[in-house]
């Protein structure tokens, strides 16, 4: 459980550094402040639901396109959060390719900094045992 906890914190935290990041370089992005956390919890909760589906998908029907996977499930996720009032607003084409570049980059940063942290504390336990 505190595993699972650890690991959705990352997650949210890589969430919400992807959409300050994308307020402050992009000019068609705006992020309410107040809904701020609740944007990254969907986000980071959508992408954690919508990966396994959309990488699924592509090795089916597109294998070429497996590792655009991640960035679909990054502009998706995008796109539900923005449905919700009081939390994202993205404005034109190339900010919602952006947003979903700089989202995708974070999350997958965030996720490759989890298994390193899984890994440290595995090596540490059989150390330990």
């Amino acid at each position: 459980m505190k595993s699972l906890l650890f690991t959705a914190g990352i997650h949210v935290a890589a969430a919400a550094a992807g959409l300050i990041l994308s307020a402050l370089w992009l000019p068609g992005f705006r992020v309410q402040w107040q809904g701020f956390v609740a944007a990254a919890v969907i986000l980071a909760g959508s992408q954690a639901l919508l990966a396994p589906i959309v990488a699924k998908m592509a090795s089916r029907f597109a294998p070429t396109f497996i590792s655009g996977a991640g960035i679909i499930v990054a502009l998706v996720a995008l796109l539900i959060a923005s449905i919700l009032p009081g939390g994202v607003t993205v404005a034109g084409f190339g900010n919602w390719l952006l947003c979903g570049l700089i989202l995708w980059i974070l999350t997958a940063t965030g996720s490759i900094i989890d298994l390193q942290l899984r890994a440290r504390r595995r090596r540490a336990k059989e150390l330990r045992a």
